[in-house]
């Protein structure tokens, strides 16, 4: 299918039992969806549904990172890990519909504190990373029905792909460019980089094999900007990132204020030698939670939420007003499909389509009667056949109106031409039943005749004596001048 032949994603677009509410988010090579699912009982719930951008949509290494994505992420089970709900394709268009977390990404929480000049709060910052660490790894250790480890690697562990719900919770999304063995894609080739270059580990730069060990990397990073503000090797494009990930440049420095047992979980997870870091997410989440319980603090779900509520407080009413107005758009929409529905369709091939409808008390009535119904030109109102009234043919009429004209316009001829056949004869052979003077000529016929020499009256024969030759009273014409004679079509 073309790209024109695509039909074009909007609100009200409709994916099987899922109806598209809004676009929420757009990504590198997939939009986001608001979109909520309609279930038996009137019972719905609001879902993501993500689908590829149409530039991308007829490319089929595209197309197959989607569904590498959809094969991984429906694997994980995690309150972590955003879950995958579906698969499909509609209308050309590849989706996949995920859990609908009704929050904010990681990124903008860390910029509304950067903005206010605050440092970002330690206790809900270690939590944070906890938790994610707590994702991850249920992640990796995904295995393939005969137990098989699949080696998943998120590798695009940031910000962005962390979201924080309005209750606190802590979710992992975006698998689309995750490596794991049995992937249609296939390996990422040597020498290719997936991923944000601001949170990659070096193997990970440097094109070479990866393993879980560059996630560690990864949420080492997120955790040094939640810290600092700033990326552990910062630069002013990705090709200066990359640069300094391949030359193997050390981190800078940690601030003096970072707190020692906080300031050895990042540098250990940001060791440029891969053995050096924490073998696992799982490890690296114990050491979070030991240096939690060294410096006192304590941090639940109800910390990130409140600090959310606060900091957010303006983009979650938006959010909010954005899904009433989208539901309320929905509804709209249903009403108007519910009026359509019920509207009959007209049936083109059925015999009793009224041209002037009846009232409703008088279509309902079997006894009308056909003169009635004829009367009000109802081509049918029962379903018993009607008689039609016994009429005069049509052909009797034109038949005498025929013998009619005739008989005059012979007449007409034997009083201009007296050399003509007997008009009685003619007129008896063409009409012998009608029997009557002539008709008055029409006025324009009268003035016409003038001009012509006056004659005696023409009588013509009764019925009886249809045979007998007519008697004409011989007078003496008077000869016209020639200047009042009129040659009539060539008659003399």
């Amino acid at each position: 299918m073309s790209v024109s032949s695509k039909v074009v994603l909007e609100a009200g677009s409709r994916f099987d039992a899922f109806e598209l509410l809004g676009l929420v988010a757009r990504g590198g090579m997939a939009n986001v969806w608001l979109a909520r699912q309609r279930m038996k009982h009137d019972l719905e719930t609001l879902v993501a549904i993500k689908t590829i951008l149409t530039e991308y949509s007829l490319d089929p290494k595209f197309q197959t990172m989607f569904v590498d994505e959809a094969r991984i992420a429906c694997r994980i089970d995690h309150p972590n890990v955003a879950r995958l709900l579906d698969v499909g394709e509609a209308y050309g268009h590849s989706y996949i519909v995920m859990e609908y977390v009704g929050g904010e990404s990681l990124s903008r929480l860390r910029r509304t504190f950067a903005r206010d000049g605050e440092r970002f709060p330690l206790a809900v910052g270690l939590k944070i990373a906890a938790d994610l660490c707590a994702g991850l790894h249920a992640a990796h250790e995904l295995r393939d029905v005969q137990g098989n480890d699949l080696a998943v690697v998120h590798r695009d562990v940031s910000p962005q792909n962390v979201l924080l719900s309005d209750t606190g919770m802590v979710k992992l999304i975006d698998f689309g460019v995750a490596k794991a063995k049995g992937r249609l894609g296939g390996e990422t080739g040597v020498g290719y980089a997936k991923g944000k270059a601001r949170y990659m580990a070096p193997e990970q730069a440097g094109g070479d094999a990866v393993d879980r060990r560059a996630d560690v990397w990864a949420v080492g990073a997120v955790l040094y900007e939640l810290m600092t503000g700033e990326t552990p090797l910062d630069g002013p494009n990705d090709i200066a990132v990359f640069k300094k990930l391949m030359g193997n440049e050390p981190i800078a420095p940690l601030p003096s204020e970072i707190e020692a047992p906080v300031r050895a979980v990042i540098e250990k997870a940001l060791q440029h030698d891969v053995s050096l870091r924490f073998a696992t997410a799982a490890h690296m989440r114990d050491a979070i939670e030991d240096a939690l319980i060294t410096l006192g603090l304590r941090a639940t779900t109800t910390h990130v939420e409140q600090v959310c509520a606060t900091k957010l407080a303006d983009r979650i009413a938006e959010r909010r007003h954005f899904i009433e107005v989208s539901l309320k758009a929905a509804e709209d929409r249903s009403s108007i499909r519910g009026v359509l529905a019920s509207i009959p369709p007209i049936d083109e091939t059925s015999s009793d389509v009224h041209v002037n409808p009846l009232p409703a008390n008088v279509a309902t009535k079997p006894e009308i009667k056909p003169e009635i119904a004829d009367e009000l030109s109802v081509e049918s109102v029962t379903t018993e056949p009607k008689t039609a009234p016994t009429r005069t043919p049509r052909w009797v009429f034109g038949a005498l109106g025929t013998s009619a004209i005739a008989a005059a316009v012979f007449a007409w001829i034997a009083f201009v031409h007296p050399s003509s056949p007997p008009l009685a004869v003619i007129a008896a052979s063409v009409a012998p039943s009608v029997v009557a003077s002539v008709p008055p000529a029409p006025p324009s016929v009268a003035i016409l005749a003038d001009t012509r020499p006056t004659a005696a009256p023409l009588v013509l024969p009764s019925a009886s004596a249809s045979t007998r030759k007519p008697t004409r009273v011989p007078t003496t014409p008077t000869k016209p001048t020639s200047s009042a004679r009129t040659n009539w079509g060539g008659i003399e």
